[in-house]
């Protein structure tokens, strides 16, 4: 499957907000949507983590999905995609 991510780290903000970095995924050259990468503080092992956030509409009280691959090798080399997407525009920045 051919999976291209572009990611923007916005280094300033980092600090301040869980939106590590945005940007879009486009598969197959057909279908393109964004996400975000976000961090979250995990209290077990006391590290910070970050996960890869789908686009998401507000329904009354709660977030449902808009885009959200169900097929978990799918999500997983999306997630992938964005990840070495997000070390490289980071290294690249330096």
């Amino acid at each position: 499957m051919n999976i291209k991510a572009n990611m923007r780290v916005d280094f300033d903000s980092i600090k301040n907000t869980s939106t590590v970095a945005t940007g879009w995924v486009e598969i197959e050259g057909i279908f393109k949507f964004p996400v975000s990468v976000r961090k979250w503080f995990d209290d077990k092992s006391g590290k910070e983590m970050m996960f890869v956030s789908y686009p998401q509409r507000k329904d009354g009280d709660r977030y449902s999905g808009v885009v959200y691959p169900h097929d978990r090798e799918v999500r997983n080399e999306i997630d992938r995609v964005v990840h070495l997407t997000l070390q490289q525009e980071t290294v690249q920045r330096r």
